[in-house]
């Protein structure tokens, strides 16, 4: 039989194992309130899911350069789904107890980012096979992901009201088996790594000199991860707040929400079709710019559909900015180092995001929302100041754009030469 066309397939396998770990995020605490009626056990149920997302996404690095990105995802898709259809099975048994659903779901969130790691890893060379510029190619796998985590919650939410709690968990463990098959069946293996003479340590150790000798891939690891810390608390928390004390309307926080995430998804798609004509950091620079003055005119307390407005366009921001970050972060790595390059970012943005929202839900209590959403744009214009001025930025320009530079002084010298 013949194989899918690779890079489509990756697409829809990523959006696939994106949706399902989506979903379990949701599914894994109502299932333990629906089991048990605690809150706290809820609470403990959550943290344990996404406490080792960090820690796999780091340790999986160095395994995925070893055994190859597609065998990688492979595996860890499929223990990320036999570890959440444990849950369901152990329950229907009647052996469930809760110290065992803690290790499940530690397992499921440990498997997990190792495999969008990897999945990250074959995008440039599945992309150059099919002719796709790897700024579009990202801008599509970005795509997938905002769609993902756009649908994923509100249908999470539909289908526990429909099937229950347990069935929901079913279908994330048959999520992760569909991405894994689609991976093993469409997308070749490659060969492993040769086995060096160095021990896991010395992969670790590799990686992260390799990053730290290159400041453009520092500064496209730090500015990403300190991004994240500020923008992750907008959906849990900024926004639901900012519902509460602005609309006093739980639905506000809804459709400001949704306009956010469906924000990211154009914001995916313009650059998508923009990529081939506008030059790559001028752009970038751009959507820093825009994306801090739109944040800030929340402190103006706008109505609702002017609020709802600039949450759509900040979304389109991130959208935007994500797949350029992604580009040259993959142009600057070489292929035997991709899985540890992008599973360290991966860790810290993992890192950031639970940081940023616990430092946004404590300074809601102190500074108040204006104080809040003040502070968040004040650093946001900081590191935008970072973006404009930055060398390592401006180093990062388009491959095209550096070979047009280098065609030019060829031609200038040619021109001096006679």
């Amino acid at each position: 039989m013949r194989r899918p066309p690779a890079f489509p397939t990756l697409l829809a396998a990523n959006a696939v194992s994106l949706l399902g770990n989506v979903m379990a995020t949701i599914a894994i605490p109502w299932f333990v309130l629906e089991t048990t009626g605690s809150a706290a056990r809820t609470g403990v149920a959550a943290f344990a899911a996404a406490l080792p997302m960090a820690i796999g996404a780091f340790a999986g690095g160095p395994v995925t350069d070893r055994v190859g990105a597609a065998r990688a995802s492979v595996v860890a898709d499929v223990a990320s789904g036999a570890s959440i259809a444990a849950i369901p099975l152990l329950h229907a048994a009647g052996a469930l107890e809760f110290w065992m659903l803690l290790a499940l779901a530690f397992l499921g969130g440990l498997f997990d980012a190792p495999a969008a790691a990897a999945r990250q890893a074959l995008v440039p060379e599945l992309a150059a096979a099919r002719a796709v510029s790897l700024e579009r190619a990202n801008s599509l796998y970005m795509g997938t992901e905002h769609v993902a985590y756009v649908a994923g919650a509100p249908l999470a939410g539909v289908l526990i009201a429909v099937l229950g709690a347990p069935n929901v968990l079913w279908l994330d463990a048959a999520s992760f088996a569909l991405s894994a098959t689609a991976v093993a069946w469409a997308v070749p293996a490659g060969r492993a790594r040769p086995r060096r003479d160095t021990t896991y340590r010395d992969d670790v150790r590799e990686g992260l000199r390799f990053v730290r000798r290159d400041d453009v891939l520092t500064t496209f690891l730090v500015v990403p991860t300190l991004g994240n810390l500020l923008y992750s608390p907008f959906t849990p928390v900024v926004l639901p707040v900012y519902a509460h004390r602005v609309f006093d309307d739980p639905a506000a926080a809804g459709v400001m929400i949704a306009a956010y995430g469906i924000g990211g998804i154009a914001g995916a798609a313009l650059h998508a079709g923009a990529s081939a004509r506008w030059e790559r950091i001028a752009s970038y620079r751009v959507a820093w710019v825009l994306d801090t003055l739109l944040l800030g005119a929340l402190l103006f307390v706008p109505p609702l559909p002017v609020a709802v407005a600039l949450l759509f366009l900040v979304g389109v921001g991130v959208g935007f900015i994500g797949p350029i970050e992604q580009t040259v972060r993959q142009e600057r790595t070489p292929p035997e180092l991709r899985g540890r390059v992008f599973s360290t970012v991966m860790a810290a943005q993992l890192v950031a995001a639970p940081l940023g929202i616990v430092v946004a839900g404590a300074l809601l209590d102190v500074l108040g929302l204006a104080g809040t959403i003040a502070a968040i744009t004040v650093a946001n214009v900081a590191l935008t100041g970072v973006v404009l001025v930055s060398p390592a930025v401006a180093r990062a320009r388009s491959t095209r754009a550096v070979h047009a530079r280098a065609d030019s002084l060829a031609a200038r010298d040619d021109g001096d030469a006679t």
